[in-house]
């Protein structure tokens, strides 16, 4: 019904009676509420102006740009934050004064009819939400997208999911205009880290939306303020669904007891969506600051996405069509094999959540190789190699052609979506190959040369990604593409490599990864810190490398946000404009931000 209208309709869509017959744009409001102010605001008093408040009313000690003194408010399915606490800005007056600070955003002070997308025009919302559905929903395919436009439609998804998705669309893809930038970054930042997952089990009202909802804050929180908060969202939404099942959705011994029986098969596929989300963030959580990660894959008995809705032989579906990752590593080229009899829309995903996988495994070497090395893990890693291998020889014969399949039909957002696997095949295998031991290992040097060949595939598969489809991969990318520049550099630095070509080659090879980078970093703040550190890094490292000059400086990367390597990059050195110089812990990138690389480790990105 629309705002203002008393005459109730017939609660038909998308308007009902009442607004038809007013030609009134009629709206739905899917989330209950509680009478009075939300939770966690404050009433306006009449002694507001005594000691200890500012003279707008708001306590002085909540005015702060950086810290926010409220309480902290959790999602649930009463309240919502956004419709109490954001203010719209009209796009028609720009010149209307609006406070900036937290407190005044989220204290109260604002009516209940107010929301974050409330002066968007239906026009501007179907806008948004068809650029979230073609860029940000590929690449964190939280929601399907045969069902994406039929949920919206019949209330699925929520108003409140519904106005954190444009918003995100807005701040990540454009245009901003449409809202005050500031309030829109303030109150972004402000929701990814209050929103939390209240539910506790999935038959609960809302409880879809409730996770959905936080595992997309979590996802804009980790690339946008990356650091230990950020990490230790995903530990909590990771052991949330541990708590709730999503990792028995399929298992025939325990999924009754989290009430699975009782969840239809398409809210089902729905849930299995929101599981393989959380993997994905647990998995770059801790390959990026290199810890044990939060979920174990020998645990997980939810199947891969799509299986369970394609038909058999008969045209019926049962459990016989589910698909699982192995508990085995070994036995992942099995899995790959029996992807190609599924959907293909879904074969790209669930290959990249099998390559995935494998990388778990091969991050997991690589850290316990630079805490406590043995003959074993070396073993495990040769191992891995091998499966690796039989992973390669499983995919269909073109998969890792890095052309576009253009006689075949291969649309651009299912080759970008192919390229990501093709760039993870070579991630892994450059893991595999890095040298181990020390440089006097007769081994050492021929798998340090090695490992240029799988830096130049590497540069190949990132050669054919187009800009206009960068926001279909998940930008989880980048962090991967660091290593591969810091090896890059020190082959560029190696004593044993003088060749002038050589050098002009690995010039360009670098060049073409770090425009990569920039490329995300215009959206995103993660590959705008992954930038600063290479170029730091480049300023460290200077003049003619021996193996063991080479062998001692990887031993410092753990992982591109790991402690030892930012303190690493932090030993001596400044760099303002570009220019190597004194001693101090701060970058200034060309942009002209300037990063505080040891801050971040504690908390997030910080911009001075």
């Amino acid at each position: 019904m629309a705002a203002g209208l008393t005459m109730l309709g017939d609660l038909k869509r998308p308007s009902c009676s009442a607004c038809h017959e007013e030609d009134l744009e009629c709206t739905y409001s899917y989330i209950k509420r509680r009478p009075g102010p939300a939770r966690g605001s404050l009433r306006r008093t009449k002694d507001s102006s005594k000691a200890g408040t500012s003279s707008n009313g708001i306590d002085d000690a909540c005015t702060s740009s950086t810290d926010f003194c409220t309480p902290e408010i959790n999602f649930s399915v009463q309240d919502s934050v956004l419709e109490d606490t954001l203010i719209p800005v009209d796009p028609q007056h720009d010149d209307v004064a609006l406070p900036l600070t937290p407190a005044s955003l989220f204290w109260g002070t604002l009516s209940s009819s107010d929301s974050l997308n409330s002066h968007l025009t239906l026009e501007q919302r179907r806008e948004l939400t068809q650029r979230f559905y073609e860029n940000i929903n590929p690449s964190f395919p939280l929601f399907r997208e045969d069902t994406f436009f039929s949920q919206l439609e019949n209330g699925i998804i929520s108003d409140y999911l519904l106005s954190i998705i444009h918003a995100i669309s807005a701040r990540i893809l454009g245009p901003v205009a449409w809202w005050s930038q500031d309030i829109l970054d303030t109150s972004l930042a402000y929701l990814v880290n209050t929103v939390t997952v209240e539910t506790w089990n999935p038959t609960e009202p809302l409880s879809l939306d409730n996770f959905r909802t936080s595992c997309l804050l979590t996802f804009y929180g980790f690339h946008q303020y990356p650091g230990e908060k950020a990490w230790t969202r995903i530990a909590l939404l990771s052991r949330k669904a541990y708590q709730c099942g999503l990792h028995q959705i399929d298992s025939a011994e325990n999924r009754d007891s989290f009430d699975w029986n009782l969840i239809s098969d398409d809210r089902i596929e729905d849930w299995r969506h929101v599981w393989w989300c959380i993997f994905c963030l647990d998995s770059y959580s801790s390959f990026s600051n290199a810890t044990p990660y939060s979920v174990e894959v020998e645990s997980v008995k939810t199947a891969l996405l799509g299986t369970s809705l394609h038909p058999d032989g008969n045209g019926s579906t049962g459990q016989k069509n589910l698909c699982f990752i192995p508990p085995d590593k070994a036995q992942l080229w099995n899995t790959v094999e029996e992807l190609r009899r599924g959907p293909p829309e879904y074969y790209n995903f669930n290959l990249h959540m099998i390559l995935t996988t494998f990388l778990k495994e091969a991050v997991t070497i690589f850290r316990l190789q630079k805490q406590n090395p043995s003959n074993t893990l070396q073993e495990r890693m040769s191992s891995l190699g091998e499966s690796l291998s039989a992973i390669r020889l499983a995919l269909p014969r073109r998969h890792t052609e890095a052309a576009r399949d253009v006689l075949g039909m291969e649309s651009c957002a299912q080759y970008h979506a192919r390229l990501l696997t093709i760039f993870k095949l070579h991630i892994s295998r450059l893991l595999v190959c890095l040298p181990v031991g020390l440089p006097d290992d007769p081994q050492w040097q021929p798998r340090w040369q090695q490992n240029l060949e799988v830096c130049c595939s590497i540069v190949s598969t990132i050669q054919h990604w187009d800009p206009g489809y960068l926001f279909t991969v998940d930008p989880a990318v980048c962090f991967m593409v660091l290593p591969v520049l810091i090896i890059l550099h020190l082959h560029s630095l190696n004593s044993g490599n003088s060749s002038q070509k050589s050098q002009e080659q690995l010039s360009r090879w670098k060049n073409i990864l770090r425009l990569f980078l920039q490329q995300y970093a215009v959206s995103w703040a993660l590959p705008r810190f992954l930038v600063a550190s290479f170029d730091k890094f480049t300023c460290i490292m200077l003049g003619s490398l021996h193996a063991k000059d080479i062998h001692q400086t990887l031993s410092h990367f753990h992982g591109p946000l790991h402690q030892k390597w930012l303190k690493f990059l932090s030993l001596s050195l400044d760099t303002h404009d570009n220019q190597c110089q004194g001693t101090s812990v701060g970058y200034s990138s060309s942009r002209g931000e300037t990063f505080a690389m040891t801050e971040m480790v504690n908390d997030s990105l910080y911009w001075i």
